[in-house]
């Protein structure tokens, strides 16, 4: 009754409907347009996170927090030099950059080099020279000679050259150790950016700047073997956003023609393609539509929901089509009544399908993760939206463009569609089948324990051979890494306090994972008083004893080591400009952040909760001060991840289970439907441990996903079993199972067509979820029917 009413309306109002129609999908297509990409950790975290409210004010004072690297690589050092020295000058007139480093500031330092060294060391200097003046002594005595072997002179230049390189480093410039297999050289220049490296819009005005400057700069013509190669976040994050987009529209479009064409395989008639495909591609244009108006924009988990849906919503369509291709042949032709009865007796099952995987979907968003709440609410609404156009569009188009004649009997791939539907063994060895099943099921749940997490981010990058290794060699040239955890204090003297507060704990044992604390007052001598008074009692041994050194090390050395003691006690003030840039913020503010640097690979998770559960929050006298950067949000982003993650699947199996229980009211019915989709999930992880196919928290979001898509074989399934209690199971099978196969393939191939991206991500994604989802079709055509065959049996 219902849809007799629908279709009349439809017929009496049909002009106005379309203009309608078209309205809404142009509208929601513009606003689609308006939808932003965005790939910053902090896009997956609630606001009101303490480090996500860190990492928006960073850029405000700081700026970023690390570098642009350039990897100035060639076979001569001298030319790689010259290159550095002829591009600094373009670099820092670049409105996008604060200021370059291609050298050590070794001046400065090299001038006030005894108040740098350790007190110990100056204490080790003074021995040395006094035990050296004795020997003189004793040498110029006549009536001593020594018993013991004569120790060569010890020189006062190469005392302090051997504290050099902790002061200065091992070259004045930053490049790789030398390497006999390798010819090539790298020289890093480090580029200090305005901007943060996840806003993309500002690293590609940067990276186009620079690329300006080293074009303009000419390397051929300092060798011909230089070039330039950045590296560093805002190059990473650079590409990892342009290669998402690009896998993201090649999955989509690659995931359009594969569906198309096997539509076209299995109902080989173009108007029909357009009946099942319109009205999902409309449903689709208002998800988005309405996704720009209640989110704004998509991150990378949502992205390739436009892929993933496009599987999941053409199912509707094409269990409509199948619907009215029955009732066309029963009605012998009548298009208006075929129309109207296939869309009566397919409702439910696609409104119980639509309603379990939709809400499902939505109890996503009962979690805090924003990766899971956006994707439950884009996929809700998308299979809601998808449902009422494929209805909508479907009527429209049986009523402008009635469909005249459907080959469908004689064509091949439904034959071996209905083939794979319809396996014997479940028909005639359903109690051998489900023993089978039980001993698998029983393995899977027992190495269930083995599967793994993922916690190297590195492994779910877009991979490029060209990018590792230049990564390794600006791993020889700065080990450590160069993007620091930044904490904001108050003053300087709360900045203080923190550096000791934390080279304390370092010092204790309580901080094992973090190399070093720096702050404005790093590059400032400590201990001064102490030291400048053990260079006092140098300075005399040289004022006494001068004639006595000169005879012995010469005048000229000497001179250079009372240039070295005559020094005075050095504060901010006195600094450089070279080095007080370094702890100038972008709101001119000086001194005022503290730089923390792990020592561990923070890329692997495991590394990194250790790491931000150390440095986190330091308690000083005036107040808590909390640390931000990639890194605390990506280890707060992973620990809600794994509390979300199980609190997703609770909710989803609950739901699912409600519904079932609502619209079949008996327990029986309940676990038959969900017995298919238990049994898919369980071999899922047994073939996960076995396979060592890794989760992680792109792929977690993939077990919520199936639990509302696995369910639909089961529901369809049986409601055929239910309307039909006459029908062999074979029979069911060959049709509402044919229809099962093709949802379930078109459901692959959009999950699928991600398992041929580069970010390896993506390709987790995909993979997991061809193999559930093909292990919940599985599971439907040949558990489902067994059970079906023994519930025959066991039924009076």
């Amino acid at each position: 009754m219902l849809f007799t009413r629908l279709i009349g309306w439809l017929i009496r109002k049909r002009f106005w409907v379309l203009t309608a129609l078209i309205g809404v999908t142009a509208v929601s297509a513009w606003l689609t347009s308006r939808l932003q990409l965005r790939s910053g950790f902090e896009d997956l975290l609630p606001p009101e996170f303490q480090s996500v409210k860190i990492l928006k004010e960073i850029p405000k004072r700081v700026g970023g927090p690390g570098f642009l690297i350039l990897g100035v690589v060639g076979e001569d050092l001298a030319a790689l030099q010259r290159f550095a020295e002829a591009l600094t000058p373009r670099l820092e007139e670049l409105s996008t950059l604060r200021y370059v480093i291609y050298k050590r500031e070794n001046d400065f330092i090299s001038d006030h080099r005894m108040l740098y060294l350790g007190v110990e060391d100056l204490e080790d200097i003074h021995t040395e020279l006094v035990e050296e003046i004795d020997r003189q002594k004793l040498d110029k005595n006549p009536f001593y000679f020594s018993l013991e072997e004569e120790e060569e002179a010890s020189n006062l230049k190469s005392q302090i050259e051997s504290y050099e390189e902790q002061l200065f480093g091992s070259d004045l410039y930053f490049v790789t150790p030398e390497n006999k297999r390798r010819q090539q050289i790298m020289l890093a220049m480090l580029l200090k950016p305005r901007g943060f490296p996840s806003d993309i819009p500002f690293s590609r005005r940067l990276l186009a700047e620079v690329d300006d400057a080293i074009n303009a700069t000419k390397s051929e013509s300092f060798h011909p073997s230089i070039y330039v190669y950045p590296l560093g976040a805002y190059r990473f994050n650079e590409m990892e956003y342009t290669q998402l987009k690009r896998d993201i529209g090649s999955s989509l479009f690659l995931a359009l023609v594969l569906i198309a064409m096997m539509l076209l395989l299995y109902f080989k008639s173009w108007r029909l393609l357009a009946w099942i495909a319109l009205p999902p591609l409309t449903g689709l244009i208002w998800t988005f539509g309405l996704t720009y108006l209640l989110i704004g924009y998509l991150t990378t988990q949502t992205a390739f929901m436009a892929a993933i849906l496009l599987g999941l919503v053409v199912d509707a369509s094409i269990h409509l089509s199948n619907h009215y291709l029955q009732a066309k042949d029963r009605l012998k032709g009548d298009n208006v009544a075929a129309v109207k009865q296939a869309m009566q007796s397919s409702f439910r099952p696609i409104a119980a399908a639509i309603f379990t995987t939709s809400g499902a979907f939505f109890t996503l968003t009962l979690t805090d993760f924003l990766a899971f709440k956006h994707f439950g609410i884009i996929g809700g609404l998308g299979l809601i939206l998808c449902a009422i156009s494929t209805y909508f569009v479907f009527g429209l188009l049986a009523v402008f463009f009635p469909l005249q004649r459907v080959i469908f009997r004689r064509n091949l791939w439904v034959r071996f569609i209905r083939f794979l539907s319809s396996d014997r063994v479940p028909l005639r060895a359903p109690i051998t089948l489900l023993a089978v099943v039980a001993i698998v099921v029983v393995w899977s749940v027992v190495n269930t324990a083995n599967i793994q997490f993922e916690y190297n981010i590195d492994n779910l990058k877009a991979r490029s051979v060209e990018n590792e290794r230049h990564l390794d060699m600006l791993k020889e040239v700065f080990p450590q890494g160069l993007t620091p955890t930044v904490m904001m204090p108050k003053n300087l003297e709360q900045a203080r306090e923190i550096q000791q507060l934390l080279d304390a704990k370092i010092e204790r044992g309580e901080i094992t994972t973090v190399d070093r604390v720096e702050t404005v007052y790093s590059i400032v001598p400590d201990n001064q008083e102490e030291k400048l008074a053990v260079v006092a009692k140098i300075r005399a041994l040289f004022s006494r004893h001068r004639k006595t050194l000169e005879k012995e090390y010469g005048a000229e050395e000497v001179n250079l080591w009372e240039r070295w003691l005559n020094v005075s006690s050095i504060g901010l003030e006195d600094l450089p400009e070279s080095l007080r840039r370094l702890f100038v913020g972008v709101d001119g503010s000086f001194g005022l952040f503290v730089n923390i640097y792990p020592n561990v690979n923070t890329n692997d998770g495991k590394n990194l909760a250790r790491y931000a559960g150390e440095v986190y929050s330091v308690e000083t006298s005036q107040g808590r001060v909390y640390s931000g950067g990639e890194q605390i949000i990506f280890a707060d982003m992973l620990d809600l991840m794994n509390r979300d993650g199980k609190r997703a699947l609770i909710y989803s199996l609950l739901f699912i289970v409600f519904i079932l229980f609502v619209l079949y009211r008996r327990v029986v019915a309940v676990v038959t439907v969900l017995t298919p989709l238990l049994v898919g999930t369980i071999l899922l992880c047994g073939c996960m441990a076995y396979f060592d196919i890794k989760l992680n928290f792109f792929n977690f979001i993939v077990f919520p996903s199936i639990i509302g898509i696995g369910v639909d074989n089961g529901i369809h399934i049986y409601n055929r079993f239910q309307r039909f209690p006459n029908d062999r199971i074979r029979i069911i099978m060959q049709t509402t199972g044919g229809a099962i196969t093709m949802t379930s393939l078109t459901t692959v191939i959009g999950f699928a067509t991600l398992m041929l991206a580069k970010n390896q991500a993506l390709v987790s994604v995909g993979l997991l979820a061809v193999v559930g989802v093909g292990l919940c079709w599985i599971c439907s055509i040949t558990v489902l029917p067994a059970i079906l065959k023994l519930q025959r049996r066991l039924t009076p």
